[in-house]
């Protein structure tokens, strides 16, 4: 059993995988009932990265590097056929990342790229978040609305995901972007009208990382819109994902 990938549910006559990376202190079951609503061509493949729900007695990555190695040899082996990337926010460097090396390493790339909730990883950071005195660093999680609200008023939860927490801003805050030739893939960008850290200015920017078709798309929200309008989100991937569908070489009658 692979642990990296839970809640997918395998369709063997699939054409395409969509890979989902989740935010800082997340976990693939915020992807776990995207199956039932994108085609069904599409097989769902949310990530599970360690220091988080059925992973969290594992400890959790605090850099990019070995992380996206340690997910390249857990999807290798579904990389058979085409496949799309979808990352928010933390999870969308790593996507991004993960775009890149595929490509350098394999010579593989993806159908689509699609991020959401992250400035173009090119532009220099704000500072960091991941050091931060641990109230200041909840009172950031209670400003950003997460869904992880609900920990707030227990105490001994809160010391529970806080580690992974700042395991993942870690990563969010150190990487570094280096110069490469843009991608080739089609790049889909979402972003919250109220979204009180990232801008849209912030999201046009990704515009220079592929030479190939840029669409953004500015949703109702702030930073974890994800949660609060999925439905338009699913509805964006869905045209996108037919359309890659419908650009595959279709078998002879």
């Amino acid at each position: 059993m692979n642990s990296w990938i839970v809640h997918r549910k395998p369709n063997p006559e699939a054409k395409l995988r969509l890979f989902c990376f989740p935010y800082a202190g997340g976990g693939a079951s915020i992807y776990k009932t995207w199956a039932d609503h994108l085609p069904s061509e599409v097989d769902v493949c949310p990530i599970q990265p360690p220091g988080r729900e059925g992973r969290r007695g594992e400890a959790p990555y605090n850099s990019m590097p070995p992380l996206i190695e340690a997910v390249t040899e857990a999807i290798l082996p579904l990389l058979d056929r085409p496949f799309a990337l979808f990352g928010h926010c933390m999870g969308a460097k790593v996507a991004f990342e993960l775009a890149r090396y595929l490509r350098q390493h394999y010579h593989l790339n993806p159908s689509h790229l699609f991020v959401s909730a992250c400035p173009a990883p090119q532009l220099a950071p704000d500072g960091t978040t991941y050091d931060l005195p641990e109230k200041t660093l909840i009172d950031l999680l209670r400003m950003l609305s997460g869904t992880l609200h609900v920990i707030f008023s227990h105490p001994a939860l809160i010391k529970l995901v806080l580690p992974c927490i700042r395991a993942d801003f870690e990563i969010y805050d150190t990487y570094t972007c280096r110069p490469e030739p843009s991608l080739h893939s089609p790049l889909t960008v979402f972003g919250g009208d109220t979204d009180p850290i990232v801008k849209v200015n912030h999201l046009s920017s990704w515009r220079e990382l592929t030479t190939s078709r840029f669409n953004l798309h500015v949703m109702n929200g702030g930073h974890f819109f994800l949660h609060t309008v999925q439905p338009a989100i699913l509805k964006v991937l869905t045209g996108q994902l037919d359309g890659v569908l419908k650009s595959f070489p279709q078998p002879a009658h």
